[in-house]
């Protein structure tokens, strides 16, 4: 995942630093990103292999090595995983 995809876009920090120019390097926007915590479009998840973007948040589910055990339940209430580990 390249760092302008993890950064919102439609955010005032985002147009007041004028993020969108070109020249700024990867570790230039990351330390904005750092500043800022809604900056990030939704949580990066990773395994040690891979990371994602992972919005929605079940697709956290998608890169976990074993199983997911027990409920799942995304932010705004809506049930993925039930108390028993299934869809």
């Amino acid at each position: 995942m390249m760092v302008r995809e993890a950064i919102r876009k439609n955010v005032d920090p985002y147009h007041d630093l004028a993020l969108d120019r070109e020249d700024w390097t990867d570790e230039q926007l990351i330390s904005f990103y750092a500043g800022v915590p809604y900056f990030d479009q939704s949580a990066i998840c990773g395994d040690g292999t891979r990371n994602t973007l992972c919005r929605p948040s079940e697709l956290v589910l998608d890169i976990l090595s074993l199983p997911q055990k027990g409920a799942f339940t995304k932010e705004d209430g809506e049930q993925v995983i039930d108390e028993n580990g299934h869809e």
